[in-house]
């Protein structure tokens, strides 16, 4: 308990410390990623898919999902947080059950809520970030308690590599708190060291854009995408480099550090209004070698356009890119529920009351799927062919 005391009143101290640096890194092997939004272009999936899978994911009285919020796959295995029921459940590609994570309470290995969830491809563990307790919660695969461990409050995004951590977080919650931006901030952590980095303000709330979280991983190290500036940094061990801008053309929203000019709520309110029809809002997932970006124009006060976009980081350029997907492979829609992409998969899912009974007719004799055995979702993975 002494241990934990002193580890967070060193965080304070740092926050405190850093509240005037800015400054960003400078890097010369920085690289321009420029997106082009195209409101006609459509991408077709088979110009970029090589196969699909349905898989039905298999139910008990025990294990009824609520709503799929991020799928991992690690070990041919796929690890599903569903929010609702507040579970943590692991299933084999065929959709067998092989481990449930569920220890509601608040005692020693228990949780209150799920806020945030990661896998540690290094330890094979899974992360459970629990905001109403500030705590931290490791498990196996296979759903045993490894340690538990207070954290900061109010974490964005989470990222373990090894034994290093990641939090991306804000020191104040979120802008309409207080009527203030959000005070964004990363905190390196080592086993014995700790670190604080990137002190910025934005009006912005990464949390709302689950699961594009801000990290990924790739070839090795752990990557962020921060908002407004639109900078991926790269993180390996306690070192941070600045490694990519994304851009977006035309009629950018967030350009030259322009976020840094709202201090008030009623500039922001001013600043959407002026900016409304721009894009903005950049999200990503990943592998080792391709990015898929999403970006938004803002139509109105609550909708929005998106489009995708796949970047090829050994050819630095853009491979596929559309507001939409036809997918002229199956009945189903690849981006509405979209939860995982890495250099071979496309994974989204698909839930059962979306379709009517003779669609679900023809799904069940195409992919030889029986529903009468589930009420569980299912999880359509699609294997990607990106170098055609």
């Amino acid at each position: 308990m002494r241990i934990i005391v002193i580890k967070l009143s060193m965080i304070i101290v740092l926050i405190l410390a850093a509240c005037n640096d800015n400054k960003l890194p400078k890097n010369e092997d920085i690289k321009v990623i420029t997106l082009l939004f195209d409101e006609e272009a459509e991408m077709k999936a088979s110009d970029f898919v090589q196969s699909t899978r349905v898989v039905l994911l298999e139910d008990t009285d025990e294990t009824m999902i609520g709503t799929i919020s991020k799928v991992d796959v690690v070990d041919s295995l796929l690890i599903i947080t569903d929010k609702n029921t507040c579970s943590v459940l692991t299933y084999d590609f065929d959709g067998h059950l092989v481990a449930k994570i569920n220890f509601k309470g608040r005692g020693p290995g228990e949780y209150q809520h799920i806020t945030t969830t990661w896998v540690n491809h290094d330890t094979k563990e899974v992360a459970i970030y629990d905001n109403s307790q500030m705590k931290i919660l490791l498990y196996t695969l296979h759903g045993e308690l490894v340690k538990d461990y207070r954290s900061p409050s109010h974490i964005q995004g989470l990222a373990l590599h090894g034994d290093h951590g990641y939090y991306y977080r804000s020191m104040d919650g979120y802008y309409d708190d207080a009527m203030k931006p959000t005070n964004f901030h990363l905190i390196m952590t080592s086993p014995d060291s700790l670190r604080l980095e990137l002190q910025r303000e934005f009006w912005l709330d990464n949390s709302s854009y689950l699961p594009f979280e801000p990290f990924l991983r790739s070839n090795g190290k752990i990557l962020l995408l921060t908002p407004g500036e639109q900078n991926i940094y790269e993180l390996s061990g306690m070192d941070m480099h600045l490694r990519y801008h994304v851009e977006l053309k035309p009629n950018p929203m967030w350009v030259d550090d322009n976020f840094r000019s709202i201090i008030t709520y009623e500039d922001y309110t001013k600043f959407r209004k002026i900016n409304m029809g721009k894009l903005g809002h950049v999200r990503f997932m990943g592998g080792d070698r391709y990015f898929l970006f999403n970006a938004t124009k803002q139509l109105d006060e609550v909708r929005g356009k998106g489009c995708l976009f796949i970047y090829d980081t050994k050819e630095d350029r853009i491979v596929q890119s559309g507001h939409s997907i036809y997918n002229d492979l199956g009945p189903y829609d690849m981006t509405n529920n979209l939860k995982f992409f890495n250099d071979s998969l496309w994974i989204s899912v698909a839930y059962q009351y979306e379709y009517p009974p003779n669609v679900l007719d023809t799904i069940a004799r195409i992919e030889g799927l029986d529903f009468s055995k589930s009420i569980n979702p299912v999880v359509v993975i699609s294997k990607l062919n990106l170098d055609k």
